[in-house]
């Protein structure tokens, strides 16, 4: 998700970027907030200074942290109700 609303918005990644770390560090966030987050991040500004300061994973945190994220009580639901359904629990 966060390749794709990165890249939606003319960023480029380097093949090293921790996309796997960012898409932990944004559990129980929707894909509304990351993208906002992405938004907040790829300024027109921003974008034109790619080849000479690539993207790092601490520019996302903070816009990610000012959006919304979802409860940890409806995260947990959705987890059980996710598990019941797709029979993941029980393997």
């Amino acid at each position: 998700m966060w390749k794709t609303f990165i890249e939606e918005y003319e960023g480029k990644l380097k093949p090293d970027f921790p996309l796997s770390t960012l898409a932990h560090i944004s559990v129980g966030y929707s894909a509304g907030s990351i993208k906002q987050a992405c938004k907040n991040v790829l300024t027109e500004y921003r974008k034109k200074q790619l080849e000479i300061r690539p993207l790092t994973i601490s520019e996302f945190i903070g816009p990610l942290s000012l959006t919304h994220s979802t409860m940890d009580d409806l995260y947990e639901a959705y987890k059980k109700f996710t598990d019941h359904v797709t029979g993941d629990k029980l393997r």
